[in-house]
């Protein structure tokens, strides 16, 4: 535990404090810092950087998959599945992200304006602000579908 709350002080300190661990795992930091403190670390870290509420809620989703995929006799290279991910948060990007590495291949995601997609105009306009979902537009739906999500 740390006694501060900010960000460039979280990062100083688990940079220098890095070379005697393996590895460090980020847990209760608040968003949106959580997610400036997570990529300075990983890119400057010489040592593995873990999110729990990203990276280990995304890493229980696709166990959870593989495993309802071997009851049904399935891999997820031939299994078409969408993901609705509500407003800006992070947090299902990098559940996709590790389910598109691990070999799913027809995954599409569904936000609040529709499916994501390579252009969709609404990003590509904003994509420093969007960025992660710039990123989803460019490793799902493969097929390029296009539509917009129903009225509520």
């Amino acid at each position: 535990m740390l006694d501060t709350k900010d960000p460039a002080k979280i990062i100083e300190t688990v940079l220098t404090i890095s070379p005697g661990f393996g590895g460090v795992n980020l847990e209760d930091i608040s968003q949106p810092k959580c997610f400036r403190i997570l990529d300075t670390l990983q890119a400057r870290a010489e040592i593995p950087i873990w999110h729990d509420d990203q990276q280990g809620s995304a890493l229980v989703v696709l166990a959870g998959l593989i495993n309802a995929l071997k009851v049904v006799g399935k891999k997820l290279s031939e299994v078409s599945h969408h993901v609705y991910r509500r407003g800006r948060s992070r947090d299902c990007h990098h559940s996709i992200a590790l389910r598109v590495r691990r070999g799913s291949r027809r995954c599409r995601v569904v936000d609040v304006n529709g499916l994501l997609y390579k252009g969709r105009a609404d990003i590509e306009l904003r994509k420093a602000e969007y960025i992660d979902m710039w990123r989803l537009c460019q490793i799902t739906n493969v097929e390029g579908r296009q539509g917009a999500s129903p009225k509520r």
